[in-house]
C-alpha cells in the first residue's frame, strides 16, 4: 500500500468519521447541519449562501465541489483562510464544518517551517504490516462497521480479530525503528509520511516518553499531521504524572485548539479535559490562557465532540472558582 494512499485514508477516517470508537452505522448518511467556526463579522446566511449540497439530502463524497465552494467563500467574504470538510457520525448525520480565519486573526495559521528533508523510507517490515492494518480499517469503514479502539495496554488496539493480529506484529516491529519514525515525523517534507509516522507512534512502546519527545511537533503546518499526533496522545495522556510536562502540554493543546480545523479542536479539547482531570492544579493557568477561547467554541460549535467537550471543560474551569 502506497504511503500517499495510507495517509489519505488516515485524513479521511480521522476527520470524516469524527467520533472515537464508533459502532456500526445503521442509518444512511444524511446532511444534517452546518457548523461555522471562526466567523465574527458576517451573517450566517451570507456564509451559507449556495451551499454545494442540500440539508436533509443523502450524503455523497464530492471533494472537488467542497474545495471549490470553500475557495469561493474565502474570496467572496475576504477571509484569510477557509477549510470546509464533512464530519460524519455513527447515527448517519453528516455536518459540513466551515472553518474561517479573519484577516486580523492570521496568527491562527502560523506554524513551524515546513520540513524539507527526505529521510530514508521506513523498512518493509513496518510499512507492509501497517498497510495491511489500514486496508482492513478502510474495508470496515466501507461496510459501515468501524472497529472499536482502545489504548488501555499502552498501545492502540482494535476489537477486530485481524486488526488485533496486525497490532501484535506492529508492537514487535515498530520499537526498533522508533528513532527513524520520530525523525520522519520531525523532518520529512511529505505530510503523508509525517502522518503515517505520527500514527505509528501508537506501537512504539513507552507512550509517555514518546509524548514528551514529540509534543512540540503539534505545531506542524499540516492539519492531518496535527490530527494524527494529537489523536495518538488521547489514549495515553491521562497517564502523564509530571506536572511540569502537563503544563507544557496544556499550553500546546490550547494553541492547537485555536487552529482552524475540526480535528484540531476535537483532539485538543479531549486531551485538555483529560489533563485537567489528572492535574486540577493547572485549572487556573488553563482558564487564564484559554478561557475566552473555550467559551467561544462552546458557543459556536453545534457538535457534541467539540461544543460538548468545550462545555465540559468550561464547567471544570468555572467550578474551581466557586470552590
Amino acid at each position: 500500500m502506497k504511503t500517499r494512499k495510507m495517509a489519505s485514508l488516515l485524513v479521511f477516517i480521522t476527520l470524516f468519521f469524527s467520533s472515537l470508537g464508533l459502532g456500526a452505522e445503521e442509518q444512511p448518511p444524511i446532511w444534517k447541519a452546518v457548523e461555522i467556526i471562526g466567523n465574527f463579522h458576517h451573517d450566517r446566511s451570507e456564509i451559507e449562501k449556495n451551499l454545494p449540497f442540500q440539508l436533509g439530502q443523502p450524503f455523497e463524497v464530492q471533494h472537488a465541489s467542497w474545495k471549490n465552494w470553500c475557495e469561493k467563500l474565502k474570496l467572496r467574504l475576504g477571509y484569510q483562510y477557509t477549510l470546509c470538510s464533512p464530519v460524519r457520525f455513527a447515527d448517519g448525520n453528516v455536518y459540513f464544518v466551515i472553518d474561517v480565519v479573519e484577516p486580523e486573526d492570521s496568527y491562527r495559521i502560523r506554524f513551524r517551517e515546513p520540513p524539507s528533508k527526505a529521510p530514508a523510507p521506513l523498512p518493509p517490515s513496518v510499512s507492509l504490516v501497517y498497510g495491511e492494518l489500514q486496508d482492513r480499517l478502510w474495508e470496515l469503514f466501507n461496510l459501515g462497521k468501524p472497529p472499536q479502539e482502545f489504548g488501555i495496554n499502552g498501545y492502540l488496539d482494535y476489537d477486530d480479530r485481524f486488526m488485533h493480529q496486525k497490532v501484535l506484529e506492529l508492537n514487535r516491529v515498530v520499537p526498533p525503528f522508533l528513532k527513524e519514525i520520530i525523525e520522519t515525523l520531525r523532518e520529512h517534507r511529505s505530510p503523508e509520511s509525517r502522518m503515517m509516522a505520527a500514527d505509528l507512534l501508537n506501537w512504539g512502546g513507552s507512550p509517555h516518553r514518546i509524548i514528551k519527545e514529540v509534543y512540540s511537533l503539534l505545531d506542524d503546518p499540516h492539519y492531518g499531521v496535527r490530527n494524527q499526533l494529537s489523536r495518538f496522545m488521547i489514549h495515553y495522556i491521562k497517564g502523564i504524572k509530571d506536572e511540569s510536562l502537563a503544563l507544557q502540554l496544556v499550553a500546546t493543546f490550547l494553541l492547537q485548539l485555536d487552529r482552524p480545523s475540526h480535528g484540531d479542536r476535537n483532539k485538543a479539547l479531549i486531551n485538555l479535559n483529560q489533563l485537567i482531570d489528572t492535574h486540577p492544579r493547572l485549572i487556573p493557568f488553563t482558564k487564564a490562557i484559554g478561557g475566552p477561547l473555550v467559551e467561544t467554541i462552546a458557543v459556536q460549535s453545534i457538535l457534541e465532540n467539540v461544543g460538548g467537550e468545550a462545555k465540559k471543560l468550561l464547567l471544570k474551569l468555572n467550578e474551581s472558582e466557586s470552590e
